[in-house]
């Protein structure tokens, strides 16, 4: 159920209270700390209910940037200096995941954006693109700042964290979207690894991997009355991105 009140879009997708989704929106880093990650994934339902255009998705993206260089890590350090090995090694599992992860369909998407059968697509696709870049980089910067690294540059970096995962995980992320990005690289036109690349992407590796592995870290730290960290407010943030996928 959908309604108006003084020029804000309300969405009720459940029994509890409307989420304001303008306030959602336009929320800053330091607000997205006072934001539940379930309200933010409200966005995916309002797109079911009334699809958005993809220049809709690219306006919404020109609203909702952020940077970064505005996240401070002060409190996840100290945290981090303060945590016992079982709860360091915990953190630096998920955080592996999600970092490599970003990377790896960082590295991938150029294909899609040059394979887009319109040129609205191509606009989306490319915020897409931006946005997972900027997601690696708030990985990259957590890593640093909170759990420390010697690291000399991201590519090192990339080396020593990536993870022991299960073989579905490195199929997916090692295999099946590089070699369909391949494919598109070679052949922009093969509109079956098109669809095939987009669905991996947009629905598997979004919609199912991450903003199931969004949910459960945010909701935790929420639990843990961390809303105030920098991992949160970013995370928060990356959510929102990968909210815009239609």
């Amino acid at each position: 159920m959908k309604g108006k009140s003084s020029g804000r879009v309300w969405c009720n997708l459940s029994p509890r209270m409307a989420v304001d989704l303008d306030r959602i929106g336009r929320a800053s880093l330091t607000e997205l700390g006072d934001i539940r990650i379930d309200d933010v994934l409200s966005f995916i339902d309002r797109g079911i209910e009334k699809m958005p255009s993809y220049m809709d998705l690219y306006r919404r993206w020109e609203s909702q940037q952020w940077a970064v260089g505005d996240i401070d890590f002060s409190l996840d350090r100290q945290d981090w200096l303060e945590a016992n090995d079982l709860e360091r090694k915990a953190t630096l599992w998920s955080h592996r995941l999600f970092f490599n992860g970003e990377e790896r369909v960082t590295s991938t998407l150029a294909p899609f954006v040059w394979a887009s059968p319109t040129p609205e697509i191509e606009v989306f696709l490319s915020t897409q693109m931006v946005d997972e870049a900027r997601h690696t980089v708030f990985f990259e910067k957590w890593w640093r700042e909170v759990a420390g690294t010697d690291a000399r540059d991201m590519t090192e970096l990339l080396k020593e964290i990536r993870p022991e995962a299960n073989e579905g995980y490195n199929i997916l992320f090692y295999d099946r979207l590089p070699s369909t990005a391949q494919r598109l690289a070679s052949n922009p036109k093969d509109f079956d690894a098109f669809v095939e690349g987009v669905t991996l992407y947009h629905i598997v590796i979004e919609a199912t991997i991450a903003l199931t592995g969004q949910r459960f870290e945010l909701e935790s730290m929420r639990e843990q009355g961390l809303t105030d960290r920098g991992f949160y407010r970013g995370f928060t943030a990356v959510a929102r991105d990968e909210s815009r996928c239609p």
